[in-house]
């Protein structure tokens, strides 16, 4: 006869073995749930990124949606003022993914400048340097002496040497259908009445618009991603402020001096980018004049003072140049700009542009006199620009690839 207390030993060691065996169970099956659900992120990214590399090898307008697998992969492809976003949204079951990415081309040209044929030569003087390949008229490049200075270099560029034609190289059809003034009506924007504190505005969502007809002034603010500020008459970007990614649109834009972020400009008559002002990559500026009837009596420029750097593009057209008074770009003695200078105009070259310089003509103005097609102490140099360097594609002749300028 089995005692009681056996039968109790007995019934929990087979209690025991039941809670042991369904633990091994539930185990098995949530390692099975683990590495399932790891699985399916794993080829949610791999789909996402497959997305992003189809979108940059098929430009589009629009959303498309591709089948990987079993798998649906969106690819939203827009434009983000003069560069592009490709949006990829990639899901599985009960996970998904959306990442966006700013999108331009990789400089493959060497070189740094491209100086329009206006029947003069260019003339340097003082350290003035150019490094990488040259366009110039074909009364090419001469030394000059300016106000006390000679120049002082070995060469008077280094690189190869072409002969320019009497216009600029021609602006992708994008770019010069371009109206600074209102394009952005095309995008799908919510308003907004009021300047934002504090706020990030993601890409995936509509673009946040705040617009005024009076002057805006952005202090103490902390804004980044997918928002537009536009005035009819000008804005004022403080030292204060913390701006990523904006896009801001007005007649007359202003940083002030010690800003640090990354901003798209759009001005019509001037942009002034005070001392010390550092504009990350991939900033831009565009001036457009739309002086139609040619009766403009203020100056229309872009003005950068000593030791401010634009890590990007600058972009300077007319839509009817008036060649009296031509839109302007002033580089002063230590400002830097990284990347491309694109300028119908002219250009007065006191400090360095490293990458390549697009001008119709070059100016100085000095305290006694007046100079056409003259560089003093200005650098060019496409060699000291990285490989990886990436801009939006401006050129009609340029069929660079698309690359990814950053994520978002």
């Amino acid at each position: 006869m089995i005692r009681a207390s056996a039968m109790t030993y007995a019934v929990l060691l087979m209690l025991f073995v039941a809670l042991f065996c369904f633990a091994i169970i539930m185990i098995a099956s949530g390692s099975r749930w683990l590495i399932t659900t790891q699985q399916n992120k794993e080829q949610v990214l791999t789909n996402l990124y497959s997305g992003l590399s189809y979108g940059l090898a098929n430009p589009s307008e629009g959303t498309d949606q591709i089948l990987m697998g079993q798998d649906t992969v969106s690819i939203t492809d827009k434009p983000w003022g003069i560069f592009r976003i490709i949006s990829v949204t990639s899901g599985r079951n009960n996970y998904s993914r959306t990442k966006s990415f700013l999108i331009g081309s990789r400089l493959d040209n060497t070189t740094a400048l491209y100086l329009a044929d206006t029947d003069q030569p260019l003339k340097v003087t003082g350290t003035t340097k150019i490094r990488g390949n040259v366009f110039l008229p074909k009364r090419g490049i001469e030394r000059a002496y300016v106000e006390g200075k000679n120049f002082k270099g070995d060469k008077l560029y280094y690189g190869n040497k072409e002969i320019s034609d009497r216009y600029l190289p021609e602006l992708s059809d994008v770019i010069a259908q371009i109206d600074v003034r209102d394009f952005f009506r095309e995008y799908d924007f919510d308003m907004i009445y009021q300047i934002p504190d504090d706020t990030i505005v993601e890409f995936t969502n509509n673009t946040v618009l705040y617009e005024s007809v009076n002057p805006i002034h952005l202090e103490n603010i902390n804004v980044s991603g997918n928002m537009i500020f536009s005035s009819s008459d000008s804005i004022f970007v403080g030292k204060s402020s913390k701006l990523d990614n904006i896009l801001l649109i007005a007649p007359v834009i202003r940083i002030e001096k010690g800003f640090s972020g990354s901003l798209q400009l759009y001005a019509t008559e001037r942009v002034e980018i005070e001392e010390q002002v550092d504009l990350h990559f991939p900033s831009s500026v565009f001036l457009q004049d739309r002086d139609d009837a040619r009766r403009r009596v203020f100056e229309a420029a872009v003005n950068i003072a000593g030791k401010a750097r634009v890590n990007g593009s600058i972009l300077i057209t007319s839509t009817s140049p008036d060649y009296r008074n031509p839109v302007k770009i002033r580089i002063d003695e230590d400002a830097v700009v990284a990347g491309m200078v694109y300028n119908e105009g002219e250009t007065q070259l006191n400090g360095s542009v490293l990458g390549t310089l697009y001008t119709k003509r070059f100016f100085l103005k000095t305290k006694s006199s007046s100079y056409v097609n003259h560089i003093i102490d200005g650098t060019i140099d496409r060699t000291i620009l990285p490989d990886f360097f990436v801009i939006q594609n401006w050129l009609k002749s340029d069929r660079s690839k698309r690359v990814v300028l950053k994520g978002l």
